[in-house]
């Protein structure tokens, strides 16, 4: 295991050592997630870090992808965003961390044609039931039931719970929302099983 001495809590003295923190450097492969469809032409952006999935041991990762509508004509809004866009959540796998791949999932029936009129239907990464995800995927290790394996919180005004048991099926427990008018992040305590829930009024919340 490694540890960082990057301060003198754990170290009782010094002595003909000098500390030195070395500046870190990008991966020369960035960016990791990159626009390759139709329906990710205007962009990809990324909320929480990859959820870990220790049963299929890859990352997982809901991201919201963003194109420029089902109408012939592109117009441009005045901050030069397409007027009339469509947004999608998408689901990725990594191994590694770095290397992504976008599996098609067959979940949702894509409008738009590829470049060459060739119908896209199904052949997508785009998750239909995470529409509004804002915080996760996060796995839960200690879910007592499996379709709750996954935990996340959708946006619509207020944060929704959503669970899953693949990160791929979402549904709405009916678990209490909670109020959010800004930016807000979820995190997992392991040791105390609990789901942290930060919001633009302070408040918080655990799943149950």
């Amino acid at each position: 295991m490694k540890y960082l001495f990057i301060d003198d809590h754990d170290i009782e003295s010094i002595d003909n050592l000098a500390r030195q923190l070395h500046q870190p450097e990008k991966f020369p492969g960035n960016v990791v997630l990159r626009p390759e469809h139709r329906w990710e032409n205007c962009g990809i952006q990324i909320r929480t870090v990859p959820a870990w999935d220790p049963e299929a041991e890859r990352f997982t990762m809901i991201y919201l992808a963003s194109a420029e509508g089902p109408h012939a004509e592109v117009t441009l809004d005045q901050t030069g965003a397409p007027a009339g866009g469509e947004s999608f959540y998408c689901y990725a796998v990594s191994d590694d961390g770095v290397n992504w791949e976008k599996p098609f999932l067959n979940l949702h029936e894509y409008a738009m044609p590829y470049w060459n009129g060739v119908p896209i239907g199904g052949a997508n990464n785009i998750l239909p039931s995470a529409r509004g995800m804002l915080l996760g995927p996060i796995y839960d290790p200690h879910a007592a039931d499996e379709r709750s394996r996954f935990k996340g919180l959708a946006y619509g005004g207020q944060l929704e719970p959503l669970i899953s048991p693949d990160a791929l099926h979402w549904e709405r427990p009916g678990w209490q929302p909670l109020p959010s008018a800004d930016e807000s992040h979820l995190t997992l305590d392991v040791e105390r099983k609990r789901f942290i829930a930060t919001v633009a009024d302070r408040m918080a919340a655990r799943f149950t």
